[in-house]
């Protein structure tokens, strides 16, 4: 499953990231615990979804597996090692095919910040 992290889209497995023992844990925790955790790494690592990708997914798939009709997070983090708590988030349920059309762009390189903020950020926004 195809899960859009600020400007990069994520290819998820569940199955290959929540072993066993780890479900158990996953189950008792909720979306707001999901997202707390997504912001302490992002305020530790504002470019978490480039620098540590394996992280990234981790943080994604929390959130997914917390409320699975989203599939896109912006974390917007106003300076690295900043309180999680400043840390703002938002998100989106995007369709198949924006997110199919995403990868694809991202796998040809053409994939740009500034592309998925007037193509999915700013629309996210206006339809708030």
């Amino acid at each position: 499953m195809l899960f859009l992290l600020n400007d990069t889209v994520l290819e998820l497995e569940a199955q290959a990231m929540t072993p066993p023992q780890v479900a158990a844990t996953l189950s008792r925790m909720t979306l707001i615990d999901a997202i707390t955790l997504a912001k302490e790494a992002f305020a530790v690592e504002p470019e978490l979804h480039r620098r540590a990708p394996e992280r990234a997914k981790k943080a994604a798939l929390l959130i997914l597996l917390k409320q699975p009709q989203i599939n896109a997070a912006q974390f917007i983090v106003p300076a690295r090692h900043c309180n999680a708590k400043d840390v703002q988030v938002r998100f989106a349920a995007l369709g198949a095919e924006v997110m199919f059309d995403l990868k694809a762009l991202q796998d040809r390189g053409k994939l740009t910040a500034a592309y998925v903020d007037v193509h999915v950020w700013s629309r996210a926004a206006a339809a708030a």
